[in-house]
């Protein structure tokens, strides 16, 4: 089960059999039946919860069971909302979660919540006192691709729209965010994408409506970032569920 809106996804299942991509914005990964093994930088790190960077050359190795992978929009919450506390750090990965034990029962539970689901990554929860909140200019940048996925804004677009100089815009962006203003309009274009599929749309409208130039330029971007192509993720049988109040 793929649960999908446009400022977060939860997937639910066996673990994917996933290419080499490079990540688009930061992933928590919870092990729902026992550790994960990931690699990254020739070490090998096994955790019930593991937080992977955007950017990240960290390759899921096992998995027991069944997984969760919980996204969020970098730039309406601060990752540090989901990684503050997190127990170790191995080559830029943050293994477990403070609220761990409730992740696992939550995800395991009979009745799926993502809300609360959420709420325990630091998703939903109200920012710490000591947080920073993040800059408004790229709050704003956010929301306007979300609103229209389809249009392509340019980074020089969007920087000049909050009053940036591209460079500076981008380096800002990067720094707010932990990824890249390409890789992050894509992210919500393919959340979109999802989402239409979801809906109901054919694979050919989804892929118009959110931008793509055609199914196999989906294919191929899902292929690059996710490290799996549209028609493999479909033929996976996960159920695509939308939330409709907030995409």
């Amino acid at each position: 089960m793929c649960w999908l809106s446009v400022g977060s996804t939860i997937y639910l299942g066996p673990p994917l059999d996933l290419g080499a991509h490079g990540r688009m914005v930061g992933a928590l990964l919870i092990g729902l039946s026992g550790p994960i093994t990931i690699a990254t930088d020739g070490q090998w790190v096994a955790a019930r919860t593991v937080f992977i960077p955007a950017r990240s050359a960290a390759e899921t190795v096992t998995a027991s069971g069944w997984v969760a992978v919980c996204t969020f929009d970098p730039t309406a919450t601060r990752l540090s909302q989901c990684t503050d506390g997190m127990r170790s750090a191995v080559n830029g990965l943050l293994i477990g979660h403070r609220n761990e034990e409730r992740l696992i029962q939550s995800c395991t539970s009979d009745t799926f919540n993502p809300e609360y689901i959420l709420r325990e990554v630091g998703v939903q929860a109200a920012p710490s006192a000591q947080a920073r909140p993040i800059d408004p200019r790229i709050t704003a940048v956010g929301e306007r691709v979300r609103r229209d996925p389809h249009t392509t804004v340019s980074a020089a677009d969007a920087a000049q729209a909050v009053g940036l100089s591209q460079a500076y815009f981008l380096t800002l962006f990067a720094q707010e965010t932990g990824t890249t203003f390409r890789r992050y309009r894509l992210w919500v274009r393919l959340i979109h994408a999802a989402s239409a599929i979801g809906g109901g749309k054919l694979l050919t409208q989804a892929a118009t409506d959110a931008g793509f130039a055609s199914p196999s330029h989906l294919s191929d971007t899902a292929r690059a970032l996710l490290g799996i192509s549209t028609t493999a993720a479909l033929a996976t049988g996960a159920r695509l569920l939308v939330d409709e109040q907030r995409t």
